[in-house]
């Protein structure tokens, strides 16, 4: 009788468990976008140089921040420097 107990709790608690893990891992994911949407606001504050030494421009910034609160603009400001990048360096070419 026992193992028949145990064999009916375990898939409970494991299913307990990871419904707990996935809750964590979304809740975590909602900070990390929140927190970089407040990065690339304060980036606002950088000076034209400081965005160009970096690989961006205002309007790169003002691009990522497009979306909607919960958007993350980390992967727009990504493809914007490399898109910059790439372009300075054909011109050196």
């Amino acid at each position: 009788m026992t193992n028949y107990l145990e064999n009916i709790r375990t898939p409970t608690i494991r299913s307990r468990i990871a419904g707990w893990s996935i809750a964590w891992s979304r809740v975590a994911n909602l900070l990390e976008r929140v927190r970089n949407r407040r990065d690339v606001r304060t980036m606002h504050n950088l000076s034209d140089h400081l965005l160009d030494d970096i690989g961006l421009t205002r309007s790169d910034l003002n691009f990522a921040l497009r979306g909607g609160p919960l958007d993350d603009p980390s992967a727009d400001l990504t493809r914007a420097a490399l898109r910059h990048r790439s372009r300075s360096r054909s011109e050196i070419r």
